[in-house]
């Protein structure tokens, strides 16, 4: 027959208990951080895109809206952003390169280069990449057309949303009674005006704004306006200087600066998409795979050579965000267009285009699974460090896509 003990010894013991689980739990805590910690520093001392951070996978505390991580340049992917504890902390310049290493394994997966009498951990533009030259290729000729003389090629895209007259024309009033437009109606016209050439990447911009973690305390974007954040930046700062054709054509360079490796991006990847095959006739068989590997690279050097900060048009102010006139101190101060957002666009939207290419080229094919399994190992060989480079950001963004939000 069991005695009966006071009550009080079951609650010593209830406290005992627990007392001895958060010991277990706080002592478990510290080591998986300093396990974080000194992966981290490995991948560091390796070089691997220069991460300092591994992913963290409902572990570790979030900050959601905390500039302290954004201080140490470390930014957190969230795939969906109503689950706050799972997310991919990264560098841009992580992210940077990986995107340029991109090209580097699918020229050396697809063994569009010789890499028998060299080292295959040193492959890149340059090494025996074309058997003709490069300024005879067709699709030379033809991105170079475009390439030489952007501002015209912009202009017939884009120039009527920076025209005086263009703009006067949209907003003029088609009423009998009425002769001029209110500010508010001509401001909505502009914008909408603009929205629709800039569909996916406003959609696109807003995604990395949502889900890389460009929110404050209230869990909204940096610019409550922004849903169309590109159009609705550009779109207002037009309006703004709607009479004004000298701050117009200043607007209009800046927005054809900042869009330019997207806007060569998109027009070289159409053209190869549409042109492969005619390309790769062109190329013959001595170089079948001049056209390919012309493509790779000019892919790799158009990410290669951004660098906002040394841009005549582009101004970024102490938060870190683009303007264009430092003479207007609303615009000066605006926080709508964070730099690192910018740059974390640029790469992502190289990367969205080559996983929307590779499945359907003839020459570049490539799926999902092969991508998952290929380029970490690319990229430990690089290394010399076999299990280094297990988890990539390009492979976990592939396999994490981002949730859209429901309209």
């Amino acid at each position: 027959m069991t005695p009966i003990r006071p009550l009080w010894v079951y609650f010593l013991w209830t406290f005992l208990f627990l007392f001895c689980l958060y010991l277990l739990f706080h002592g478990l805590r510290h080591y998986q951080e300093d396990v974080l910690r000194r992966a981290g520093n490995l991948f560091h001392h390796l070089g691997i895109g220069g991460i300092e951070s591994t992913l963290k996978e409902g572990m570790g505390e979030t900050s959601t809206g905390s500039d302290s991580s954004k201080q140490d340049g470390i930014y957190k992917y969230y795939p969906d952003p109503a689950i706050q504890n799972y997310y991919r902390e990264f560098r841009i310049g992580e992210l940077a390169d990986e995107s340029v290493e991109l090209y580097a394994f699918i020229k050396v997966d697809k063994e569009l280069v010789d890499a028998s009498n060299a080292d295959s951990t040193n492959v890149g533009a340059g090494y025996d990449d074309y058997k003709q030259g490069v300024n005879e290729l067709a699709i030379y000729k033809t991105y170079n057309s475009v390439a030489n003389s952007y501002e015209k090629y912009m202009d017939r895209l884009m120039g009527k949303h920076f025209d005086a007259d263009s703009l006067a024309e949209l907003t003029k009033s088609t009423s009998k009674t009425v002769t001029t437009l209110p500010t508010k109606e001509k401001r909505k016209r502009i914008i909408a005006s603009f929205s629709k050439d800039l569909v996916h990447e406003d959609a696109h911009f807003q995604t990395i704004l949502t889900n890389c973690g460009f929110l404050n305390q209230d869990n909204k974007p940096v610019d409550a306006s922004q849903n169309t954040p590109l159009t609705t930046y550009f779109g207002e700062l037009t309006m703004k200087y709607v009479d004004g054709k000298e701050q117009l054509n200043t607007i209009k360079k800046a927005f054809y600066e900042l869009m330019k490796p997207v806007v060569l991006m998109q027009y070289l990847c159409d053209n190869y998409a549409k042109e492969e095959d005619r390309y790769k006739t062109a190329d013959g068989k001595a170089g079948k795979n001049d056209s390919a590997n012309y493509f790779l690279n000019t892919m790799a050097e158009l990410l290669k050579k951004i660098d906002l900060e040394k841009s005549n048009n582009i101004k970024i102010n102490s938060k870190n965000c683009i303007h264009v006139f430092t003479d207007d101190k609303d615009d000066a101060a605006s926080t709508a267009i964070p730099l690192d957002a910018v740059r974390i666009f640029y790469y992502t939207e190289f990367n969205l285009r080559m996983n929307s290419l590779l499945p359907n080229s003839t020459t570049l094919q490539m799926n999902k699974d092969t991508f998952v399994s290929g380029f970490p190992a690319y990229l430990a060989k690089k290394t010399g460090h076999k299990s280094g480079a297990k988890d990539t950001l390009l492979t976990f963004l592939i396999q994490n896509p981002p949730v859209l939000p429901k309209n």
